[in-house]
C-alpha cells in the first residue's frame, strides 16, 4: 500500500506532460463548443440557404446583344 501511495504522490507531483493534457482538454472543449453551436444554428442556416437557392432559381436572366455598327 505504501508503494502505491508513493507512486500516486510522485505521479501527482510530476509536471511533465501537463501542457499536453491541457492542450488536449482545451481542444476537446473547443470541438464540443463548435458542435453545440452547429447543432443549434444548423437548421436555421439550412432553411436560409434553401430560401436563397429558391430565390436565385426563380430569377430569369435574359441577354440581348447590343447592335454595334461597324464590326
Amino acid at each position: 500500500m505504501d508503494r502505491l501511495l508513493s507512486f500516486l504522490h510522485r505521479f501527482y507531483a510530476e509536471e511533465d506532460g501537463a501542457a499536453t493534457v491541457d492542450w488536449v482538454v482545451g481542444t476537446a472543449a473547443a470541438v464540443m463548443l463548435g458542435i453545440a453551436v452547429m447543432n443549434s444554428v444548423g437548421n436555421g442556416a439550412k432553411a436560409l440557404a434553401d430560401k436563397i437557392s429558391a430565390t436565385i432559381a426563380g430569377i430569369e436572366f435574359t441577354w440581348v446583344p447590343e447592335e454595334t455598327g461597324g464590326f
